[in-house]
């Protein structure tokens, strides 16, 4: 029973820190309530004195004639309003014109006040119950997109065909570069409808080097019937890694630690251990992974004993940090040492979904778990119903997800010592989708001046 208890905690502790999405949602309608209110009392306000025909003391009021500054500006508006028109719609049939309006409606998209209120409410994070250390020599680690550029020109004649660049940066990439790249691109219309999936050259899907040139043909047929802007949004979808992340984890006796509190003294004070409590390290990769091995981040040693009611932990906590999405967790090990193992019976491994791991058995004095596929593809599905990515964009809440399993830690694990040190460590497989990109083209019919 305790144990149960413990775990509900555990978990409850986990989940706090959302965002009260519903408070949020209440908030914002109050305030545009009373905005409206606002608004239509002073509209009746308006029209109830629009309706009085007296004054105060009931006597009838005069009505003041129009000035004629007034007229003259009515004139005036009258008149320059057919010449802004026509004016507007000549430029807006120009190349510059056209692009122009196209970029004026992708900003409208991007920052209009409704998609505004949605990353309000979106971008409240979770709480960091396991976080780690970024690694001050390595910003950046894997390959991500700049931008579209297309080296045919702005203007593009019918019938013609064209390409577009892929503008590539990478962070850390050796020689043998990166496998099974796989690259798409598409040309849309000004409504953002497909039209056609480009070419790839020199190929869809191969290994990515430095200063490779890769771009987005557009083929003639299919610009035949074409006239005005259109955009050749590009993207690609890599695999990669966040390998060997380590936690250093320190043990001690429930006899030991009893002490200490009595004594009223901080392990690593005591055992003169500098750093304090250990976290792992972030090297620069898409994806951050954290790992702790107590309920509270910064809550080591970890105390083994029959007598205690509490129980050590795996937590394991993803992140994504870049602009872009994990489209699949491919692979995911965990490595134990050899007397640590997952508890079956609280954290219901393989099949939650809170601890979707299985044993693979002993391998170099590690207990080797690994991510049980039918589970996660279980959780995956439910994602993907309720439009939720697997970690999505850095900016946005449903880029994180944590994972905890209870563990049970061999009595005889500390031995005879104060206390011991091993260490947790993981493994992380996944594809990664990089962010659309795009660029504008204007393709004219033949004859038809460019202005």
């Amino acid at each position: 029973m305790k144990k149960r208890m413990i775990r509900e905690e555990i978990l409850d502790f986990n989940n706090r820190g959302m965002a009260d999405e519903g408070s949020v949602a209440g908030a914002v309608g109050s305030a545009a309530g009373g905005f409206f209110n606002k608004v239509r009392t002073s509209k009746t306000n308006k029209h109830l004195r629009s309706l009085g025909s007296e004054s105060s003391d009931g006597a009838p009021t005069e009505k003041k004639p129009i000035k004629l500054s007034t007229v003259v500006t009515i004139i005036i508006i009258a008149l320059l309003l057919p010449i802004m028109y026509v004016t507007f719609n000549a430029y807006s049939g120009t190349e510059q014109g056209e692009t122009l309006w196209l970029k004026i409606s992708d900003a409208i998209k991007e920052y209009n006040p409704i998609s505004w209120y949605g990353d309000l409410v979106s971008e409240q994070k979770t709480l960091d119950v396991w976080s780690s250390e970024t690694n001050r020599s390595s910003t950046m680690k894997g390959i991500e997109l700049d931008g579209m550029s297309s080296i045919s020109g702005g203007t593009i004649p019918q019938g013609s065909q064209f390409e577009v660049v892929y503008d590539i940066e990478y962070h850390e990439i050796g020689s043998d570069g990166v496998e099974d790249v796989n690259f798409e691109c598409v040309l849309q219309d000004g409504d953002d409808e497909d039209i056609v999936h480009g070419e790839i050259i020199p190929q869809k899907t191969f290994t990515l080097r430095k200063n490779d040139f890769v771009s987005c043909r557009i083929p003639s047929e299919y610009t035949q019937d074409l006239d005005g802007s259109f955009s050749v949004v590009g993207w690609f979808e890599f695999p990669f890694s966040t390998e060997d992340v380590t936690l250093k984890v320190y043990y001690t006796t429930s006899d030991v630690f009893d002490q200490l509190v009595e004594d009223d003294v901080d392990f690593f004070d005591r055992y003169d251990i500098d750093g304090g409590s250990p976290r792992a390290v972030y090297n620069g990769e898409p994806v951050r992974v954290a790992i702790g091995a107590t309920a509270s981040n910064q809550d080591q040693p970890v105390i083994v004993g029959s007598d205690r009611s509490s129980f050590p932990i795996l937590g394991i906590h993803l992140e994504n940090e870049w602009a872009g999405e994990v489209v699949d967790i491919t692979d995911m090990k965990v490595y134990l040492p050899e007397g640590v193992e997952i508890n079956e019976e609280l954290s219901l491994n393989p099949d939650s979904f809170s601890c979707p791991f299985e044993h693979l058995g002993k391998s170099d004095g590690k207990n080797v778990y690994r991510l049980y596929r039918p589970t996660m593809e279980e959780m995956f599905k439910s994602l993907i119903d309720a439009e939720i990515p697997i970690l999505g964009d850095s900016k946005y809440s449903e880029n994180e997800r944590n994972f905890n399993c209870w563990l049970d830690v061999a009595p005889e694990f500390v031995g005879s010592s104060l206390y011991k040190v091993d260490e947790y460590s993981v493994s992380l497989d996944y594809l990664y989708r990089v962010n659309d990109k795009e660029d504008q083209v204007v393709i004219r019919a033949p004859g038809e001046v460019v202005t």
